[in-house]
């Protein structure tokens, strides 16, 4: 069997493409966050559906039940309060553990794991745990990249980021390989920016009406961000010409309890408001861009507002419109933008290794885990 850990939304998000390529008969999931329930996840649901076994949560280790009781007591809080105690939640994510080696072992060998997968950005706390007894059973665990390293210009593998793994799974060849881990690293693409997965996606959070009279504007947005303010006061502006249909998606990463965190309030998933978009609007760095671009639409990144655009592989791909004057927008706005395909095509050529290929990925991926069995 092959178990994958699932955290923060994020995981859920980067893993369930990669799920849903295995044997189903073949799969676990389990939930590692003592925050955040996952149940009701669409995703999550999907797989449950397809009779893929799910675990909410580790095995509670004996002398931590009293305070895992009390913790879901606190967390079951209202918002406003919980707001409050955001330092406390932090301390539980980061640093608490409820389980045990010694539970994690039971677990591992009465599934008969034979491979753990889990996302980059997964607490230490736990991961370390499954680490060392996946070493001790000679269980390989493989870790994927949060994104498609287009945060900054340079990513590189090195000692951190192969910490805790055997195996690193990457969506290109990008990123700057360390010598001593090349045997360790493998290529295979990215199965979330397929065409295949977006179908899967339309099918999971089904359709949505959006008022399609003006030209709409999808922005990405991230609630605790230096650009915040800039962006809001974009958007206000917008809104006064009464020319556009705005639609805005906060950053989904945040430790937060599900039922507080900002970008559970937004009405579409990120890639339903792509695809309700006419112009995609944002300062961040983002891999959801690449989904943008696959499908065919136009781009404004927004240098003025986040000048760390400059340092990363958008600032020099002629794929997107770089905005770093605000009064440009609007300009920008009333033209009819015609789409460079050869620049955009070479810009995802770069970014996702295959994205053309999608069943030389999924063979790839299959074949990567059934190496294992």
């Amino acid at each position: 069997m092959h178990l994958f850990l699932v955290d923060l939304f994020i995981s859920i998000d980067v893993l369930s493409p990669m799920i849903n390529q295995i044997d189903r008969k073949k799969v676990i999931i389990c939930n590692i966050n003592p925050i955040q329930d996952h149940g009701k996840n669409k995703l999550i649901k999907y797989f449950i559906e397809k009779k893929i076994k799910y675990y909410n949560f580790l095995p509670i280790c004996e002398s931590e039940y009293i305070s895992f009781f009390f913790t879901k007591i606190i967390l079951s809080l209202p918002c406003f309060i919980l707001n409050k105690l955001r330092k406390f939640i932090q301390i539980i994510y980061h640093n608490k553990n409820f389980t045990s080696k010694k539970k994690i072992k039971v677990f591992l060998l009465k599934n008969n794991i034979k491979s753990i997968t889990y996302e980059e950005s997964a607490p230490e706390n736990y991961i370390s745990q499954f680490y060392q007894v996946a070493r001790e059973l000679k269980i390989k665990v493989i870790k994927i990249t949060a994104g498609i390293g287009v945060i900054k210009d340079k990513s590189v593998i090195n000692d951190s980021k192969m910490k805790f793994c055997d195996k690193l799974i990457l969506p290109n060849s990008i990123y700057t390989i360390n010598k001593k881990f090349k045997n360790k690293v493998k290529i295979i693409g990215s199965p979330r920016y397929t065409q295949h997965w977006f179908k899967i996606l339309n099918k999971i959070h089904g359709k949505v009406k959006v008022n399609k009279k003006k030209i709409t504007l999808g922005f990405f947005k991230k609630f605790y961000s230096k650009e915040k303010n800039i962006i809001d006061k974009l958007i206000e502006e917008l809104n006064k010409t009464n020319k556009f249909s705005i639609i805005t998606r906060e950053k989904p990463r945040d430790i937060f309890p599900i039922k507080c965190n900002i970008f559970e309030e937004d009405t579409l998933t990120s890639s339903q408001l792509i695809d309700f978009s006419d112009f995609i609007l944002t300062a961040r760095p983002s891999s959801i861009l690449a989904e943008a671009l696959i499908k065919n639409k136009k781009i404004l990144l927004l240098f003025y507002a986040n000048a760390e655009l400059y340092n990363t592989p958008f600032s020099r791909s002629k794929a997107f419109l770089k905005i770093t004057n605000e009064k440009k927008i609007l300009k920008i706005l009333k033209k009819k933008i015609i789409i460079n395909k050869v620049h955009r095509d070479n810009f995802l050529s770069k970014i996702l290794y295959n994205w053309k290929k999608p069943n030389i990925i999924k063979k790839d991926l299959s074949s990567f885990y059934n190496s294992f069995v």
